[in-house]
């Protein structure tokens, strides 16, 4: 991120971001904290591309993605980067199997390979057995499982997290702060999280700590 601004205008203007520049490597675990409002939910979504800043550049694996029109960023995304938000945005109405599948739905991958892949990365979360059953019923803590599940199936090389660990408690948010580290350590993913949890923070090697008043940081 090269000299982002980002302004958004609620009861007036505020500031989110001014001339923001940030390096994240290859490879890298890098965390994001700071108070609630201080942008961080909105750092990872420009990374991720959703939301467009009003200036400077966003590179991710050498591509311009702001640059990008939306259905390009769609398109791009595939197998390079995937995000686990922190309001879960699963298709409540289908079955496990289907929400884990979508990201690879238009990318050509055969039917039954395809159906592997999204029993393979259940089985890491424990999901054995769940393709069939519709989210809706399930848990709010195993829909954030399901979640993470649909963002490695693509197999990323960069995995953005909004607060993985808020919604979790007990042996569920051991299970995702686990697969954080594995998915850093033994599949070297760059991986970028925003949280409060100080076990998810202390995986880190980096932490970005962000101010309340927006332009404002220390790394």
């Amino acid at each position: 991120m090269d000299n982002v601004s980002k302004t958004y205008y609620v009861n007036g203007e505020q500031v989110v971001f001014s001339n923001f520049s940030l390096a994240i490597h290859e490879g890298e675990f890098v965390a994001i904290t700071g108070p609630v409002g201080s942008g961080k939910s909105t750092l990872l979504n420009i990374m991720f591309g959703v939301t467009r800043p009003d200036y400077g550049e966003v590179a991710v694996l050498g591509e311009s993605v702001s640059a990008m029109s939306s259905r390009d960023v769609s398109r791009w995304r595939l197998g390079r980067i995937s995000m686990v938000p922190q309001v879960q945005d699963l298709l409540a109405d289908f079955s496990v199997a289907e929400n884990v599948a979508f990201p690879m739905y238009f990318d050509g991958v055969a039917r039954d390979a395809l159906l592997d892949r999204v029993r393979t990365v259940l089985k890491r979360f424990g999901l054995e057995g769940y393709d069939g059953t519709v989210v809706s019923r399930l848990s709010v803590g195993e829909r954030q499982l399901v979640a993470f599940a649909r963002a490695l199936v693509s197999e990323p090389a960069v995995l953005l997290l909004d607060e993985p660990t808020e919604a979790l408690d007990g042996l569920l948010k051991d299970v995702v702060v686990a697969t954080i580290r594995s998915e850093n350590v033994v599949r070297k993913r760059t991986v970028v999280i925003a949280s409060h949890d100080k076990r998810a923070l202390g995986l880190a090697g980096r932490v970005v700590n962000l101010s309340a008043k927006g332009p404002v940081f220390s790394l």
